[in-house]
């Protein structure tokens, strides 16, 4: 397969992939309200499509005339790649996890590029054909492998918290109106 038909290809694989965890997020809110269910799944589709887009993204951008094209298609990958995962947390009713999410996806490959930039420093003395080109590509591929770690970490722990379940219920409250007057008000849970 041709390069100039790889792009639209992959596009069309991440619109799909992203379609298809839109419909399992929303298909059934109540099949997922059991405390302790894993929705590691939904990240990890998620996840995919937003590497999906980042790849996309680069193939099509490689290319002098399409580097506009590659951008709007990498950029929400990245996004993806940082928020879906804390956007799915949340929908789950899981704010720490969504934190946890958050902090994990910045740190691991921040950690992964700096540990092989360390790990490389030694060879900066040996000068390679295209000025450092080969130890950047190492750096990246230490990002990248913190990355895939932290997409991993992250889908093998999004489990939903323990909830206390809350009845509907009818409660008499105190209530002072604009007024300055007091006096009693209903307040319904459902």
């Amino acid at each position: 397969m041709k390069s100039s038909k790889l792009g639209p290809a992959i596009v069309f694989l991440a619109i799909g992939i992203s379609t298809f965890t839109a419909r399992i997020a929303c298909a059934d809110p109540e099949a997922k309200t059991e405390a302790g269910s894993h929705f590691g799944g939904e990240v990890a589709l998620a996840d995919l499509a937003s590497i999906g887009l980042v790849v996309a993204g680069g193939v099509l951008g490689g290319k002098t005339h399409s580097a506009v094209v590659g951008s709007g298609l990498a950029v929400p990958g990245a996004i993806g790649y940082l928020a879906g995962s804390a956007a799915i947390h949340l929908g789950h009713d899981d704010a720490p996890g969504a934190w946890r999410a958050g902090i994990v996806r910045i740190a691991a490959p921040a950690v992964g590029a700096a540990a092989i930039y360390l790990l490389t420093t030694g060879d900066a003395n040996q000068e390679d054909e295209c000025n450092g080109c080969i130890r950047a590509l190492k750096v990246s591929l230490g990002a990248g492998a913190g990355m895939l770690a932290a997409m991993i970490f992250d889908w093998a722990t999004a489990v939903e918290p323990a909830r206390n379940p809350s009845p509907s219920a009818v409660t008499i409250v105190p209530v002072i109106t604009v007024g300055g007057t007091t006096g009693a008000g209903l307040w319904m849970r459902f």
